[in-house]
């Protein structure tokens, strides 16, 4: 061992600093809707008319009902509730979601959505960031009657994985006096990768 102060013999302990961790899978959303609609949730009615009922709400104007794991307070947009004098162009946008780390990424969600057969309504699922180069991408799309519950697990990883920037919409539009779209469960997980974790002691001077 050599110093400014002279060179000395003696023998050192080496070994692995840090601690492994393994790939592994987090959830970066979940929504149940039990405390109503988040304030930190955006709600776009691009529609006209339709009072208590014109745009996306967990207050069930309608009072509908769906099969469990969807239980009320759930989002709906109910254009029959709406009536004939409204047209709805309606979008439900969650927070921005960073998903930097991540390698993939999965979003969830239960839904129901019921279809009047002579309109052209619609449900669409959509997501866009820095990966679409900020153009929205439909990863589902409701066109007519699904199962009550219908689950869905969409892989977004293309479309949101490595961005910081992810926003997802769920969209109705095309229905006047139609029917109505029950959304509830959301979630967004993601796989990360393996890692080493390197944790500094604290200082004692």
């Amino acid at each position: 061992i050599q110093t400014n102060q002279g060179n000395y013999t003696g023998t050192i302990e080496t070994g692995q600093a840090g601690e492994s961790i393994p790939s592994g899978t987090a959830t970066k959303l979940t929504e149940a809707f039990a405390g109503g609609m988040p304030s930190t949730w955006e709600i776009e009615d691009k529609g006209t008319g339709g009072g208590a009922a014109s745009t996306w709400t967990t207050s069930n104007p309608g009072n509908r009902t769906a099969n469990l794991p969807i239980a009320e307070p759930f989002a709906i947009v109910d254009s029959q509730a709406a009536g004939a004098g409204a047209d709805q162009d309606e979008r439900l946008i969650l927070p921005t979601l960073d998903l930097t780390g991540a390698v993939s990424a999965r979003l969830e969600w239960d839904a129901v959505f019921v279809d009047l057969a002579a309109t052209d309504e619609r449900g669409d699922v959509d997501v866009l960031s820095s990966n679409t180069g900020g153009d929205a991408v439909t990863v589902f799309r409701y066109i007519s009657n699904s199962a009550n519950p219908d689950h869905r697990s969409i892989d977004i990883t293309n479309e949101a994985a490595g961005a910081d920037d992810v926003v997802i919409t769920f969209r109705y539009n095309g229905g006047v006096n139609s029917r109505w779209w029950i959304v509830d469960n959301i979630r967004v997980t993601y796989v990360y990768p393996a890692s080493c974790q390197l944790i500094g002691c604290a200082s004692t001077t």
